[in-house]
C-alpha cells in the first residue's frame, strides 16, 4: 500500500510540475525553444524525484499540456521530436540522480549488486500505459481534438512514449519476442503485400497511406502485447475497453430513443439520418471512426463478447451483473446503428457464444423463446431494415422493394471483383479502389452509378472484397490468415487455460476470440479504414497467448 501510495504522490507532483511549465510556457509567448525548454525542466525534476517511470508519465503529461494549451506552437512532427528528447531527459535526470547518491553503474562484465526489480516492481509503468493506449484509440479521441480545436495528433506521440517505455523495460515486455509471434508476423506481411503495391498503383500516394496506416498497426500490436505483462494489466484494458463502448453505446440509445440528436462528446457521437428501408429514413446512430454508422457498429459490436468474458470471469456478483448489463447496452447501441452487417455479426457472436459456453439444449431453447420474444419487441425500423437483405438473396424475390444502398453495395462489389480479375496477384495497388472505381463501375453496366457523386471517394464495403481488388491474392491471403491465426491463438489459449483449470483467464481468451471472429463476420460487408482497431486486438490476443506460457508467478505480477 505504502508503495502505491508513494508512486500516486510522485504521479502528483508531475502534474504539479507540467502545470507550472504550462504557465511558464505562456510567458515566452508561444515561442518554441522556450516552451519546451520549459516542459523539459519539469520532466527532469520529475524523473529525479520519481524515476523513469515518473519522467515518461511526466512527458506524456506534458504532450497533451501541448496539445491542449499550445495547439499553435506545435505540430505532430515537433511532437515526436519533443516526446523522444523527453524519454531520454527522463533517463539521464535519472541516472545523474543514482550518481549523486553513490549508485554508480557496475564497470562492463561485472554483474550488478542491486537486487534484482521483481516482476511486480518492474512492470509498474505499464499499470497506466496500455489502458490509456486502448481508450485513446478506441474512442479515437486524438482525431476527435484535432477535428474540434484544431489541434495536432496526440496519438503518435504517445505510441513513441509507449515504444520507449517498452523497449527500456524489455527484460519484462519482452518484445522482440511479441513481434514474432505468428499472428503478428503474417499482419506484417500484410503490411509488406500494402507497401509491394506502391510498385504498380496508380497514386502511389495512396498506398503510402494506407501503408502508414497498417504500420502503425502493426506497431501497435507488438506495443500493446509488450505492455500487457500480467493477467492484471490485460484484464485492466479488458475493462477499460467494455466501459468506453458501453458510455458511447448508452449515449446513443438515449439519442434514439429520445429524438434529442445533440453531438455528444464534442461531436463524437452524432446520429445520422439515413434509409432505412424502403421509402423510410431515420437518423442512425454514428460514432468513431469518422463518424459513421456501419464503422461505429463494429468497433461496439466486438466489445460485447469481451464484456460477456469479463462476467464469466468475475466472482463478485455485482460485478458480474455489471458486465453482463454492459453487454446488454452495448447490444443495444449496435442495433441502432441499423448496420446489416454487424446485425449478420451480432447473429453469428451469439451461436459462437453458446457453443464455446457449451450451453446445453434446454439453456439453448430458452434463448431461442428469449430471442423471439426480443425480435417481436424490436421496432419496426429494426426489423424492416434486417428484411431488406433479402435482396441480396439470388433470383428475384416477390414481394421485396428494390434498396437503392443495396444495390449500390452490389455496384462497389462488382467494382472490386472487377479490379480482382483484372489484377489478381497484386490488385490495382492499397488504397487505389476510389482511383479506378469510375472506370470498373461503368463496366458493371449498373443504373446506380447514377448515386455516385463525381470526385467523392468510393470504398469495396467489404475487407475481403477491399482486400481482394487492391492487394490481391497477396493481400486478401496474409490479411485473412492474420484474422484466422489470431482465433486460433485465441482458442489455444483457452484450451490450455481450461486444462489447467483456470475458467476465469479463459474467459479472457473466449472474449477476445470470439471478438475477433465477429469481426471477421462483420467484414464480410464492412470495409476497413482504421486497422489500428485491429492492431490493438491482435496485441491483446498475443498477450493471452504469452501470459498462458509464462510462470504464473510472473503472469500474476
Amino acid at each position: 500500500m505504502t508503495t502505491h501510495r508513494s508512486t500516486l504522490l510522485y504521479h502528483a507532483l508531475a502534474l504539479d510540475l507540467v502545470v507550472i511549465a504550462t504557465g511558464v510556457g505562456y510567458l515566452f509567448g508561444g515561442d518554441e525553444l522556450g516552451l519546451f525548454a520549459a516542459f523539459l525542466v519539469a520532466i527532469a525534476a520529475a524523473a529525479w524525484k520519481g524515476g523513469d517511470e515518473i519522467g515518461l508519465a511526466a512527458t506524456a503529461y506534458s504532450v497533451v499540456a501541448l496539445v491542449l494549451f499550445f495547439p499553435q506552437s506545435v505540430d505532430t512532427t515537433s511532437l515526436m521530436a519533443f516526446a523522444a528528447t523527453g524519454a531520454v531527459v527522463a533517463s539521464f535526470a535519472r541516472v545523474a540522480r543514482n550518481i549523486r547518491r553513490g549508485e554508480l553503474p557496475a564497470p562492463r562484465g561485472r554483474a550488478l549488486e542491486t537486487t534484482p526489480a521483481t516482476p511486480a516492481t518492474a512492470a509498474a509503468p505499464f499499470a497506466i500505459g496500455l489502458p490509456l493506449l486502448a481508450v485513446v484509440l478506441y474512442t479515437d479521441f486524438s482525431d476527435l481534438l484535432m477535428k474540434n480545436l484544431p489541434v495536432p495528433s496526440m496519438l503518435q506521440p504517445l505510441i513513441l512514449l509507449l515504444v520507449v517505455a517498452v523497449w527500456k523495460y524489455r527484460h519484462v515486455a519482452r518484445p522482440l519476442d511479441a513481434a514474432v509471434h505468428p499472428v503478428i508476423v503474417v499482419f506484417g506481411l500484410y503490411a509488406l503485400a500494402v507497401f509491394a503495391s506502391s510498385i504498380w498503383a496508380r497514386e502511389a500516394r495512396l498506398v503510402d497511406e494506407a501503408f502508414s496506416e497498417v504500420a502503425k498497426a502493426c506497431i501497435i500490436a507488438v506495443v500493446a502485447a509488450s505492455l500487457a505483462s500480467s493477467w492484471k494489466s490485460l484484464e485492466r484494458t479488458l475493462t477499460v475497453l467494455v466501459v468506453a463502448a458501453t458510455v458511447l453505446a448508452g449515449t446513443s440509445v438515449v439519442q434514439i430513443a429520445t429524438g434529442k440528436f445533440f453531438g455528444a462528446f464534442g461531436g463524437l457521437l452524432v446520429p445520422e439520418t439515413g434509409n432505412i428501408y424502403g421509402a423510410y429514413a431515420s437518423p442512425r446512430a454514428a460514432g468513431p471512426p469518422a463518424t459513421d454508422p456501419n464503422a461505429y457498429a463494429r468497433i461496439l459490436l466486438i466489445t460485447i463478447p469481451l464484456a460477456v468474458g469479463l462476467s464469466i470471469a468475475h466472482r463478485r456478483f455485482g460485478a458480474r451483473v455489471a458486465f453482463a448489463l454492459a453487454a446488454a447496452i452495448t447490444t443495444a447501441g449496435t442495433i441502432v446503428t441499423y448496420s446489416r452487417g454487424a446485425m449478420v455479426a451480432l447473429i453469428g457472436m451469439a451461436v459462437l457464444l453458446l457453443v464455446a459456453m457449451q450451453v446445453n439444449v434446454k439453456r439453448v431453447g430458452l434463448a431461442v423463446v428469449a430471442a423471439t420474444i426480443v425480435l417481436l419487441l424490436l421496432p419496426e425500423a429494426v426489423t424492416g431494415r434486417f428484411g431488406t437483405m433479402r435482396g441480396v438473396l439470388p433470383g428475384n424475390v416477390d414481394g421485396v422493394e428494390i434498396d437503392n444502398s443495396l444495390e449500390k453495395r452490389k455496384l462497389l462489389v462488382g467494382a472490386s471483383l472487377g479490379m480482382f480479375d483484372d489484377h489478381p496477384i497484386g490488385g490495382v495497388g492499397a488504397g487505389n479502389y476510389s482511383a479506378n472505381f469510375v472506370q470498373y463501375a461503368i463496366r458493371t453496366g449498373s443504373p446506380f452509378m447514377d448515386y455516385h457523386v463525381p470526385g467523392s471517394l468510393e470504398q469495396a464495403h467489404g475487407l475481403y472484397f477491399e482486400a481482394a481488388s487492391e492487394t490481391g491474392l497477396l493481400g486478401l491471403i496474409t490479411i485473412t490468415l492474420a484474422l484466422l491465426a489470431a482465433v486460433f491463438t485465441s482458442m489455444r489459449s483457452r484450451r490450455l487455460l481450461l486444462g489447467r483449470g483456470d475458467e476465469r483467464h479463459a474467459a479472457l481468451a473466449m472474449g477476445l476470440g470470439i471478438a475477433v471472429a465477429s469481426y471477421m463476420i462483420a467484414s464480410l460487408v464492412l470495409h476497413e479504414s482504421h486497422l489500428r482497431y485491429m492492431g490493438l486486438y491482435f496485441g491483446l490476443i498475443v498477450a493471452v497467448a504469452r501470459l498462458t506460457n509464462a510462470p504464473p508467478d510472473e503472469a500474476a505480477a
